[in-house]
């Protein structure tokens, strides 16, 4: 327990973090995830906005230093004063963690010649960005609420931190009194990426709760799940592709591109199907809920586990079972 609770990361379970971290900033890296996952309920709320989105993502892209520029800001500082919870810088850590210094990628990098500079002109630059854009974004929301905040007094401002770092996908582990070690178990065997998870979850607890960070919390749902699937369905439409909204389907919300099956992942889609498996099995009886922890692959709270597993744990999950997520049997060619 001491082991387990200790402010010092224990080190089987970091040499297993460090090992999923690899394919997880491989695979986030250098793409517009930070648009589409982390940034999903602040563009929900703020679709005027993307113009602007796209304009620091590539001003970013181009100059890492933007990041600076953007926290030494007259905004910025009038933010960080008035919501001090606020987190700013370290948004990308989970996901760029072996691309960071001492980090597995980065050792690795050391060893061959030039090695570190191509790390920093991808995958640094790409951490750049997605800090950037969700400090912005962090920031933005941040400041139009703040007028609401001042006039609801009492800890309003601290509840506007608190909604905007669980929207864009933050909060901190270590005050939430997460250890290291178990943040390095949680990375390396249970959770693709924990804190976004955990992020996510509290801002549907948000939408539960009353004063400004519940009916913040509240239309940015809301607005998700009305609009969501209406651009969905308009874009099949322009596509001239069948809209796929069958929650066991597990192409749901996606649509083909080529010989692969292209979405929006996001937890939000995954708590959508959840949800409406839910509705489903309660109708048919396809499964007893009453078994709700069992662990059968035909759960769907298995399911939305295992979709949100580690590398790791995902693959061996699927070696064993002979069968991919998606359902695609590995015993063919």
């Amino acid at each position: 327990l001491t082991k387990l609770f200790s402010r010092t990361r224990h080190p089987v379970a970091g040499w297993f973090a460090d090992v999923a971290a690899v394919p997880r900033t491989l695979s986030t890296g250098i793409d517009l995830s930070p648009l589409f996952i982390q940034g999903l309920p602040f563009l929900a709320r703020h679709p005027e906005k993307w113009g602007e989105v796209i304009k620091v993502l590539y001003k970013t892209a181009f100059d890492p230093n933007e990041n600076m520029r953007l926290l030494a800001s007259a905004k910025a500082q009038r933010v960080v004063q008035e919501v001090p919870n606020i987190i700013l810088g370290g948004g990308g850590a989970e996901f760029f963690a072996a691309a960071k210094p001492g980090g597995l990628l980065t050792r690795l990098a050391a060893k061959i010649p030039g090695g570190e500079r191509i790390l920093q002109e991808t995958y640094g630059r790409g951490a750049a960005v997605f800090d950037t854009l969700g400090n912005w974004m962090r920031i933005e929301w941040a400041d139009a609420l703040l007028p609401t905040a001042r006039r609801a007094g009492g800890n309003a401002r601290l509840d506007l931190g608190t909604l905007v770092n669980h929207a864009t996908g933050v909060l901190s582990m270590t005050a939430m009194g997460v250890s290291p070690t178990q943040q390095a178990i949680e990375g390396g065997f249970l959770f693709f990426a924990s804190r976004y998870l955990r992020s996510s979850l509290a801002l549907v607890g948000d939408a539960l709760g009353g004063g400004l960070k519940g009916s913040e919390a509240r239309k940015s749902l809301g607005t998700m799940a009305v609009l969501g699937p209406l651009m969905y369905y308009k874009t099949c439409l322009l596509l001239d592709q069948e809209p796929i909204m069958d929650p066991g389907d597990s192409r749901m919300f996606t649509i083909q591109v080529g010989t692969e099956r292209i979405g929006i992942g996001t937890v939000w889609v995954a708590l959508a199907r959840l949800l409406a498996k839910t509705a489903v099995n309660a109708q048919t009886g396809e499964w007893d809920f009453t078994q709700a922890f069992q662990f059968d692959s035909r759960n769907p709270l298995v399911q939305f586990w295992k979709g949100r597993t580690s590398i790791l744990t995902s693959a061996i999950w699927d070696t064993v079972s002979k069968e991919t997520y998606l359902g695609d049997d590995l015993t063919q060619p």
